[in-house]
């Protein structure tokens, strides 16, 4: 990806603030010093400005210059935290250059009264749990490897203690302010912590943003089309998804309803058109394969025999366009 973009991209993903990266690779900010500090598993970093530095010395050392625990940017920090080549950072950074594009800046504090008003700890990564949660979207949900791995591996879909899928939750400036929790053992387990915002996934540069109802169906969704910006609402909420639907209008996006196909999704998209307006098309899924997306992707894996990475003849992956007719007026 780092090969087709131009200067100007790259120096724009360079930019982006650290205080915006952080939050995204799992990073929380350190209680004795939320201003300034952060801490990602042994590390204790510092910010100031564009400039970072590890006072833990706990990444990878060999990525930075001389060798030293810190460095200048958001390439050089996703470096050092993931031990990821050039290339690799540029792409995982890529997608949330595109997101604070589309949705503005992300705001300087990651704490929402709502979050911290939520008397229950917050989910956090545990890497030990990664491969529950990664089995469980690929085997149990029929989701592409492809996908999950790469959402895993960007941080904003994580495993907790009790090996949980978490979907970090965002609001209209990008500000994270609650996660959607999934269980994934057979007894039902779903909840919210703090704030019902919204999970952001991105299938390609199309303009195109389409909002479901859920992270499950976001990626869901994006495996069936491929394409655009996916947006969950994090159940039938729809004051914030309408917000957030009018801003990427205003930026030339084309914005779809793509909820359940039952009456509260038509209830949802319905009431999303009267709030942004004649020009919101409806992708309803098909009723012969189920109500919502995830449905529809594991119909379609089931009776096409398709393996991990594939539906049909389509190859599913990052960036891949499968059924991308689907979003053609």
């Amino acid at each position: 990806m780092a090969s087709a973009m131009d200067k100007d991209d790259i120096a724009r993903i360079r930019a982006l603030p650290l205080e915006a990266v952080l939050p995204s690779l799992g990073a929380e900010r350190d209680p004795k010093d939320p201003a300034r500090n952060w801490r990602l598993g042994a590390s204790r970093i510092t910010v100031t400005g564009a400039r970072f530095f590890d006072h833990n010395a706990a990444g990878a050392l060999h990525r930075m210059r001389e060798g030293r625990a810190g460095g200048g940017g958001a390439i050089d920090l996703v470096q050092y935290l993931k031990d990821i080549g050039f290339r690799e950072a540029v792409r995982e950074l890529g997608g949330l250059a595109s997101s604070r594009e589309a949705f503005g800046p992300v705001t300087a504090n990651p704490a929402s009264a709502a979050l911290s008003s939520d008397a229950r700890p917050r989910p956090a990564p545990a890497p030990d749990r990664a491969a529950r949660a990664h089995w469980y979207l690929t085997a149990a949900r029929m989701i592409p490897e492809a996908i999950v791995e790469r959402e895993m591996q960007s941080g904003r879909v994580f495993a907790d203690a009790r090996g949980n899928v978490v979907f970090r939750l965002r609001d209209e400036a990008g500000q994270e302010v609650g996660y959607e929790v999934r269980g994934t053992y057979e007894k039902p387990y779903h909840s919210v912590h703090g704030e019902k915002g919204l999970f952001i996934t991105k299938g390609d540069d199309t303009r195109s943003a389409a909002f479901v109802e859920s992270g499950i169906e976001a990626l869901s969704y994006r495996a069936l089309r491929g394409t655009g910006l996916i947006l969950s609402t994090t159940g039938s909420a729809i004051e914030r998804p309408a917000t957030m639907a009018r801003l990427l209008k205003a930026r030339g996006y084309e914005i779809v309803t793509a909820f359940n196909a039952d009456k509260s999704g038509d209830r949802m998209a319905d009431r999303m058109r009267e709030l942004v307006g004649s020009e919101v098309r409806r992708d309803r899924p098909s009723s012969d394969r189920g109500k919502d997306w995830n449905e529809q992707l594991k119909s379609l894996r089931a009776e096409r025999g398709a393996g991990p990475e594939q539906i049909g003849s389509h190859t599913v992956g990052e960036g891949a366009s499968a059924g991308a007719a689907g979003l053609v007026r």
